[in-house]
């Protein structure tokens, strides 16, 4: 198990993105999000953090 980069619980599957994990939860959260929505701006700053 790993720990998700963006919700940042233990979950067993896992898409790895340079060394950290993102988990399918998050990930179909990710791909479904407005950019208007109240949960987009939290994603895209965890998403940030990945490529710094």
């Amino acid at each position: 198990m790993s720990k998700c980069c963006i919700c940042e619980k233990e979950k067993n599957d896992n898409l790895k993105i340079l060394g950290k994990y993102i988990c399918s939860d998050c990930e179909w959260k990710i791909l479904t999000a407005q950019v208007h929505s109240s949960g987009y701006n939290k994603c895209v700053s965890k998403l940030k953090k990945i490529f710094e």
